[in-house]
């Protein structure tokens, strides 16, 4: 098990639970009392755990991704409203990377109306349109998709091959998927090795553009990404609550709402 499954299952089992301690990480985890200290230590540094007196207790109250083939179907107008705006930050002939999640698919679904684009993903549902459009000869860029192992929930390629994939490539944009972002934690994601994929990715692209839902503002998640400036940018629907915009454009972040 890499590192950061591990320490994703344990913040998960502390999540469940109302306090833990170092021995009984070891024990349930089959690691050593030192790996399972180290590993709660980098939990505590990101502040998704609280470390208290004899353990640790869960910080915040975290969410997950939804299984994908569920999660599509949830706030399907919104997320096409914001693919419509999104698409009109790319230009032909650019190299894109596209974040799994189904926001993300229906900016996908509208990559036909550009030329000559070469197309970066990690999520098999993203990969699966676009060799379904090429087929049909609909869609004439270039697609190419990174190794790892693949995760059924939220259904992507993921591991140390993928970040190891994007060590010799420049992106012009990259589109991300945001599942929670909050005004104390910034951004976060579903799992610490998405997250690490995630800043990989962040650092070698020209310009990183968020697509989220309007509900997704004030929530949780298990990872953290970076805090608000680290991600400037991001397009949502026009369900925005205007005290919502006021409170995160004042942090810095330019909220582009779709028409």
């Amino acid at each position: 098990m890499y590192p950061e499954d591990r320490r994703t299952r344990i913040l998960n089992y502390i999540n469940s639970r109302d306090f833990t301690n170092v021995s009984q990480i070891s024990e349930k985890f089959k690691v050593s009392e030192i790996t399972a200290r180290r590993d709660l230590l980098i939990l505590a540094k990101s502040r998704l755990i609280n470390r208290v007196y004899g353990g640790v207790k869960s910080s915040i109250p975290a969410v997950s991704e939804p299984v994908f083939t569920e999660h599509i179907k949830e706030f399907h107008k919104q997320k096409q409203q914001v693919a419509r705006e999104a698409i009109k930050y790319i230009n032909d002939g650019e190299t894109i990377f596209l974040d799994s999640g189904s926001t993300i698919l229906e900016l996908a679904k509208l990559l036909p109306q550009k030329k000559n684009l070469k197309v970066i993903t990690w999520g098999l549902h993203i990969l699966d349109m676009l060799c379904d459009l090429a087929r049909k000869g609909e869609f004439d860029g270039e697609i190419l998709c990174c190794g790892g192992t693949w995760r059924k929930d939220p259904d992507l390629f993921i591991g140390p091959q993928s970040i190891r994939f994007f060590d010799d490539i420049i992106i012009n944009k990259a589109f991300l998927g945001i599942i929670a972002v909050n005004l104390d934690f910034g951004w976060m994601g579903s799992s610490l090795i998405e997250v690490e994929a995630t800043k990989k990715i962040m650092s070698i692209s020209e310009k990183v553009i968020g697509l989220m839902i309007s509900r997704n503002f004030g929530k949780t998640a298990i990872a953290r990404i970076g805090p608000l400036d680290s991600l400037p940018v991001v397009i949502t629907d026009n369900e925005t609550d205007v005290n919502t915009f006021k409170k995160y454009s004042s942090k810095g972040l330019e909220i582009i709402v779709a028409k």
